[in-house]
């Protein structure tokens, strides 16, 4: 009786689950299409490093990883990079990333302080002693890009689970 019960609920609910599966497709197919193929990533990392550069703030580190993490159905690359500018600059640059067509994220966000003495060439003596020492930041992060596996890649991918699964079972 109480297997009836639950198999009936289901199927009571079978319309509102069907429709929630069309919807939940829907927002997975719009989910890929903002990820970049294969082919174009490298045009997104020069995206990312141009979106920097255009608010006049200086890399002293953009490392890609040299491997990228799998998933299921994506593939995650993490650039490690520390950008020096104002916080302003700062903030349009993050502004800049988010407003990317792309998934791109920004992770394990760290900004410090950088206190760089003004430069006194060619000022007089009461302007060299009313400088103010200019406030630019380092923020160290690691930003992700996203990319969705080719069906090579998904095939191989799906194996390696059902190779971890089989593993796990015994």
């Amino acid at each position: 009786k109480k297997e009836y019960q639950e198999k009936y609920q289901l199927s009571a609910n079978l319309a509102a689950y069907k429709k929630l599966r069309v919807e939940t497709e829907v927002v997975l197919d719009e989910s890929l299409r903002q990820l970049p193929s294969k082919s174009e990533m490298e045009a997104l990392l020069n995206d990312i490093h141009q979106a920097a550069l255009g608010r006049g703030l200086e890399f002293d580190l953009f490392k890609p990883n040299a491997t990228e993490n799998t998933f299921e159905f994506y593939a995650e690359l993490p650039i490690t990079v520390k950008i020096e500018g104002t916080y302003h600059d700062l903030a349009e640059f993050s502004s800049a990333v988010a407003r990317m067509s792309r998934i791109v994220t920004i992770n394990d966000v760290e900004l410090s302080i950088i206190t760089e003495k003004p430069s006194t060439t060619g000022l007089s003596a009461k302007a060299q002693q009313v400088s103010v020492p200019v406030q630019r930041m380092l923020m160290s992060a690691v930003v992700k890009t996203y990319r969705y596996l080719d069906d090579a890649e998904m095939k191989a991918q799906q194996k390696l689970a059902a190779a971890n699964k089989s593993k796990a079972k015994k």
